[in-house]
C-alpha cells in the first residue's frame, strides 16, 4: 500500500514541477526580452559589431535557467503531500499518511508513543483512505498548465520594441562597416609588409645590419596590422611610428647623392670612352683606376684638363655630401696636376673605395625608400578605407565637402617678376588644371670671364622666358626664422679653379632622370608630381 501511495506522490511530484517550470517561463519571459531590447538600443548607440543571431543568447540563457530550476530544484516528498492537500482540499489526509509512514521508521520511543495515541486500526484506515484519495487523482485535470495573460503581454510588447529597432536603418552600420573595411584594409597591408620583409630578407643589396633591423621592424608592423580590429587611429598610429624609424635611417640628401654620383659616373664614363652603363658606380671605380694608370701616356695640357676634371669632381661630390670621395678625388687632381703617377693610383684606389662604399650606402638607401614608400602606399589606403560610406552622394574619395571642381584647360598660375624670400605654404600650392604652366629659369650675376659664353653657364641658363604665359606662383610669408647651418672640416676641399662650362642641356637629362627615380621611390602628392615634371619641361623648352 505505502509503495503505490509513494509511485503516486512521485507522479504528482513530476507535474508539479513541470506546472511550476511553465508558470516561471511566463512570468520571466520579458527578461530575455528586455536584454535583447536593450542589446539593439546599445547598438544604436554604440557600433556594437554583432550577427544578428546573438540575439536569441538571451532567449538560451533564460530556457537554460528554467529548465535547470524545474528539474533540480528539492522537492521533497512531504512539501508534494502538502501542496496537493492545500490545493485540492484534501484536508491534509497526503501529508498526515505519508508522516504517519515516515514514523514506522523511527526510534523505539517514538514507535511506543505512536501505538499509545493512534490505534492500530485506525493508523490501517488514514493510510487506506489517503491512498483512496491519492487515486483519484487526475494530475493534467487538477494541475492544468494555465496561460498568464499580463507577463506575456509585457513579454510580446518588449519583444516587438526590440524587432522594430532591430530592422530600423541604424546609424551605426556606416561606423560598422567603416571598421570591417579598415580591418580588411589592414590586413591587406600586412601581407604587402610581409612581402616586403621577404624581399628585404632575400635582397643582396642590404647590408647584414640593416637586413636585420629592417626585418625585425617589418614583421612587428605585419603583427600590429594583423592583430588590428578596425581601429583607424591604431593602425595610422603604428605605421606612422614604422615610418618614422625608417626615416630616421633614411639620408635626407640622398637623391641629390645619387644624382651627384650617377653625373659624375656619366662624366667618367664619357672620358674613358667605355661601354658601360653611364648610372653603374662599380663601371666608374674602374674609369678611375684607369685615368690613373692612363696618367704617364698623357701630355701636360692632357694632366691639366684631367686635374680640372678631377677638381669639378671634387667640388660636386663634397656639395653632395661624399666627403670622403671629394678628398680622394681632389688629391687625384694635384696628383694629375704635378704629374705623379704613383699617387694618382693610389688616390684612384681611395677614390674607387669610396665610390663602392658610396654604392653599398645608395643601395641601403634604395631599399629603404622602398620601404618607406610601402608604408605611406599602406597609410594612405587605410587612411581611404571605408571614407565612401561616410560620405556624400557624388563625392570623391580624399575630397572635402564643398571642394569645387575646376575646369580643364584653365590655367589658374599668378605671374610674378623678380624673387622673393618668401616661403611657401601648402596648403596654398594652386591646383595643376591643365593650364599653361611656364617655369622661369633662374638667373645669376655671376661675373663672366673673357671668352665665356653665358649660355654655356650651368648656374646661368638663358633667359626664354618672351612669352607672355602664367607662371607659377608660390604664395608665402618672410619670417626671417629660418636657420642657417654652417658645416667645418678639418680638411677643406679645393674649389673649381674655373667656372663651370658645362651647358645645363648637357647635365639637364640626367638630373631628370634621378628627378624621376627619387619620385618613383618616394611617396609625393600627384600634384606636387606635376610641378616636378613642369619645371623639367621648362628648362627642355
Amino acid at each position: 500500500m505505502q509503495t503505490e501511495f509513494l509511485t503516486t506522490l512521485n507522479r504528482l511530484r513530476a507535474r508539479l514541477r513541470l506546472r511550476d517550470g511553465w508558470l516561471l517561463a511566463q512570468r520571466t519571459l520579458w527578461l530575455p526580452a528586455l536584454a535583447a531590447l536593450l542589446w539593439v538600443f546599445g547598438g544604436r548607440v554604440w557600433p556594437l559589431d554583432y550577427p544578428r543571431a546573438w540575439l536569441l543568447a538571451p532567449f538560451g540563457l533564460w530556457l537554460l535557467v528554467v529548465l535547470a530550476w524545474s528539474v533540480f530544484r528539492p522537492l521533497p516528498a512531504m512539501r508534494v503531500a502538502r501542496r496537493v492537500d492545500a490545493e485540492l482540499g484534501l484536508k491534509e489526509r497526503l501529508s498526515t499518511s505519508l508522516a504517519l509512514a515516515q514514523g514506522e521508521n523511527a526510534s523505539d520511543s517514538f514507535q511506543h508513543l505512536r501505538h499509545a495515541v493512534f490505534a492500530p486500526a485506525l493508523v490501517e484506515r488514514l493510510h487506506g483512505d489517503a491512498l483512496a484519495a491519492a487515486r483519484g487523482i487526475r494530475p493534467r485535470q487538477d494541475f492544468p498548465l494555465a496561460w498568464l495573460r499580463r507577463p506575456l503581454q509585457v513579454a510580446l510588447a518588449v519583444s516587438l520594441m526590440a524587432g522594430l529597432l532591430l530592422w530600423a536603418p541604424n546609424p551605426m552600420d556606416a561606423v560598422i562597416a567603416e571598421r570591417r573595411a579598415v580591418e580588411q584594409a589592414a590586413r591587406e597591408q600586412a601581407e604587402r609588409v610581409e612581402e616586403l620583409r621577404a624581399e628585404a630578407e632575400q635582397s643582396t643589396e642590404l647590408t647584414p645590419e640593416e637586413r636585420e633591423a629592417l626585418m625585425r621592424q617589418l614583421e612587428e608592423l605585419a603583427r600590429q596590422l594583423r592583430e588590428n580590429g578596425g581601429d583607424r587611429e591604431q593602425a595610422l598610429a603604428d605605421l606612422a611610428k614604422a615610418e618614422e624609424a625608417l626615416r630616421q635611417r633614411v639620408q635626407p640628401d640622398a637623391a641629390a647623392r645619387a644624382a651627384a654620383l650617377a653625373s659624375l659616373a656619366a662624366r667618367l664614363q664619357q672620358m674613358t670612352n667605355s661601354q658601360r652603363d653611364p648610372q653603374d658606380l662599380t663601371g666608374a671605380s674602374e674609369d678611375l683606376e684607369q685615368l690613373a694608370d692612363a696618367l704617364a701616356q698623357m701630355t701636360p695640357e692632357q694632366q691639366q684638363a684631367l686635374a680640372r676634371e678631377l677638381s669639378q669632381m671634387a667640388a660636386r661630390a663634397g656639395q653632395a655630401g661624399e666627403s670622403a670621395l671629394a678628398q680622394a678625388l681632389a688629391e687625384m687632381a694635384q696628383a694629375a696636376e704635378a704629374g705623379d703617377q704613383q699617387s694618382a693610383q693610389e688616390a684612384a684606389n681611395r677614390a674607387a673605395q669610396a665610390v663602392r662604399r658610396a654604392e653599398h650606402q645608395q643601395a641601403d638607401q634604395r631599399a629603404l625608400q622602398r620601404a618607406l614608400a610601402q608604408l605611406q602606399g599602406s597609410r594612405a589606403a587605410l587612411a581611404q578605407a571605408g571614407q565612401q560610406m561616410a560620405q556624400g552622394p557624388g563625392q570623391q574619395p580624399g575630397q572635402n565637402p564643398g571642394q569645387g571642381q575646376g575646369q580643364p584647360g584653365q590655367g589658374q598660375g599668378q605671374g610674378t617678376q623678380g624673387g622673393t624670400g618668401a616661403g611657401s605654404n601648402a596648403n596654398q600650392l594652386p591646383p595643376n588644371q591643365g593650364g599653361a604652366v611656364t617655369i622661369k629659369p633662374p638667373t645669376g650675376s655671376k661675373p663672366v670671364q673673357a671668352g665665356s659664353d653665358l649660355a654655356q653657364q650651368v648656374y646661368v641658363p638663358q633667359e626664354r622666358n618672351a612669352s607672355g604665359q602664367n607662371e607659377v606662383f608660390i604664395p608665402g610669408q618672410e619670417t626671417g626664422q629660418g636657420t642657417v647651418q654652417e658645416q667645418q672640416t678639418e680638411n677643406p676641399l679645393p674649389g673649381a679653379p674655373n667656372p663651370a662650362l658645362v651647358s645645363y642641356r648637357q647635365v639637364l637629362q640626367q638630373y631628370q632622370d634621378a628627378a624621376n627615380q627619387a619620385l618613383e621611390q618616394s611617396y609625393i602628392p600627384s600634384t606636387l608630381r606635376e610641378y616636378v615634371k613642369a619645371y623639367f619641361l621648362g628648362l627642355g623648352e
